[in-house]
């Protein structure tokens, strides 16, 4: 069941409509940090990250993330990108709608998702971003790999909340979209001091609640956190189909892109008209 509406503002506070963007426009820099270099986690991705044309640019009404088979720097064989509103924008409950088209291909593994800003519970000193998630929560808005056609992931990551996540650290639900790599969908979180819902296209298919008496363990979710949108390579996940590719790239797919169409954010507000 959708939440009420009347929980979050009917007016964005924050909005990226790149479909209002001329082809070779800049992101904002006040909201959003280019990413370079190799991914900071132990994931063991292949690709490494650049700030150029080839992997980041916007056209035909979107922000493409492009991933790429060629050298780069540091013996890496892949290019990509990532951005992140890291210490510039943050989100603390309500709506995020980010409308986007997922890439096609073995070995692509995209993502849309949440970090803590300011590290309230998490471990200050790891670099690693899947370090730092084990105290103070990751929130999957949508992720995806490309072994799995057409299935996206909703993912709420918890130090404790291990239920039925493979790697141990929270709970998920993956559901199909026909037609994800083709078209654009919108993805959304909806966010509230005690529970959140994941939806594609309106349609709610994970929710994870708050339990009583719950401490940072299972819902570290009450701070703010920052955005990230990327595009991996292999990887532990990404790359898992080696039995028809080597490395688990099937590099004749490459190049293969995010776009980003828009993204929304509505406060949450409360109900006003609860019973």
């Amino acid at each position: 069941m959708t939440q009420s509406n009347d929980l979050f503002s009917h007016r964005p506070t924050f909005s990226q409509n790149f479909a209002n963007k001329k082809s070779s426009g800049y992101l904002d820099p006040s909201i959003w940090s280019i990413i370079v270099g190799p991914a900071q986690n132990s994931n063991n991705e292949a690709q490494y990250y650049t700030d150029g044309i080839s992997n980041l640019r916007i056209e035909n009404g979107a922000l493409r993330l492009i991933a790429t088979h060629e050298a780069q720097a540091g013996g890496y064989q892949y290019s990509s990108a990532r951005i992140e509103t890291k210490d510039k924008k943050s989100f603390l409950y309500g709506r995020i709608d980010v409308t986007a088209k997922l890439p096609k291909g073995v070995g692509t593994w995209p993502a849309i998702w949440l970090l803590p800003a300011n590290d309230k519970y998490a471990d200050l000193s790891s670099p690693d971003d899947l370090m730092r998630y084990k105290n103070g929560g990751e929130i999957d808005i949508v992720e995806a790999v490309g072994f799995e056609p057409n299935v996206v992931y909703g993912v709420a990551h918890t130090l404790s909340d291990t239920t039925d996540h493979p790697d141990g650290t929270g709970s998920y639900n993956a559901v199909k979209v026909p037609g994800n790599d083709s078209e654009f969908k919108t993805y959304s979180l909806l966010w509230t001091p005690d529970n959140m819902t994941f939806l594609v296209d309106g349609q709610s298919f994970f929710t994870y609640s708050k339990k009583t008496g719950a401490d940072y363990k299972t819902w570290p979710f009450d701070q703010p956190f920052y955005m990230i949108i990327n595009l991996a390579i292999g990887g532990t996940w990404g790359g898992m189909d080696i039995s028809h590719f080597p490395n688990g790239i099937d590099d004749q797919s490459l190049p293969a892109s995010l776009d980003i169409q828009s993204i929304y954010y509505y406060p949450y507000i409360g109900s006003s008209t609860k019973k």
